[in-house]
């Protein structure tokens, strides 16, 4: 970690950091204290900066994630709100919901299930996208389910958007809307090896929670977890969406052709920068 204090000068603080977290300490002036990129980088040795403006700058340089300091986050070209020890959604995963939306068809109502809302970015971007969605979402963490909460409020979505807390073995029914019912199911479930720990960045690695990160050894846990009830439950024609990690296609795809032959098929694989990062299912049984 950097050591610094909170009498070294902010343009220290600032010119001897990366673009990356010059940028971050920029987003940090613009979004939390309504100081314009311009402003503060004319100003940067003018401004009566407070000790919370400095004390914000150190623990961005030390990796604390931005997001959860002034807690937005832009995805899918709208705001949310983002609480610390949620996951931050990324803008890899407009991938996810940028499959699902090709998918739909305008003049039809759908019902759409989402198992690990997150910050509930994904339920809500769908949501805003086509008004003839209902949409509903489960997730274990408090924090996510009340974070999700919030932003279906936030866009005045609470008449078609729903969340519940609960685990994806126990869950039945919430507000009509189900496994057996829904005409699509997506996550992002976590999906990290075990093994990979040491690797991450360090902003994710201390700052972020791990419930939302680690699939198990081999990064499949949640996958198997999530076939497996939909294989009870889906109907027929269900299409399931996953996000998956960059290095678990190969052992995913030999999973469901093997322990799923004849009900589940593969119908796409969407790739990106070569890699392949959204996995479509359907049930066919």
């Amino acid at each position: 970690m950097t050591h610094l204090t909170l009498l070294t000068p902010l343009k220290n603080l600032f010119y001897s950091q990366n673009v990356a977290v010059q940028n971050d300490i920029i987003k940090l002036f613009e979004d939390k204290y309504n100081i314009s990129k311009t402003n503060f980088l004319l100003n940067i040795n003018n401004i009566d900066f407070r000790t919370q403006q400095i004390r914000d700058c150190i623990k961005i340089i030390n990796n604390y994630p931005v997001e959860y300091i002034t807690n937005k986050v832009l995805f899918y070209n709208n705001e949310f709100y983002i609480q610390q020890k949620v996951l931050i959604p990324r803008e890899d995963t407009e991938i996810l919901v940028n499959a699902i939306i090709k998918k739909l068809n305008k003049d039809r109502n759908y019902k759409i299930f989402e198992i690990g809302t997150g910050s509930g970015a994904l339920l809500v971007s769908l949501a805003l996208n086509n008004a003839k969605l209902r949409l509903c979402g489960i997730d274990i963490y408090n924090k996510a389910y009340q974070n999700t909460k919030h932003n279906i409020n936030k866009y005045n979505l609470k008449n078609r958007v729903f969340n519940t807390k609960c685990d994806i073995k126990n869950f039945v029914k919430f507000k009509g809307l189900s496994l057996k019912n829904c005409d699509i199911i997506f996550s992002n479930p976590p999906y990290i090896k075990k093994s990979s720990h040491s690797r991450l960045q360090s902003s994710v690695k201390f700052f972020e929670s791990h419930l939302a990160l680690f699939g198990g050894v081999d990064g499949l846990y949640f996958y198997k977890l999530i076939l497996n009830k939909c294989s009870i439950e889906c109907k027929k024609n269900a299409i399931i969406f996953f996000e998956i990690g960059y290095d678990i296609s190969k052992e995913l795809t030999n999973f469901i052709n093997k322990k799923y032959f004849g009900m589940f098929k593969i119908t796409e694989k969407i790739y990106h920068n070569n890699i392949n990062r959204v996995i479509v299912i359907q049930k066919i049984l």
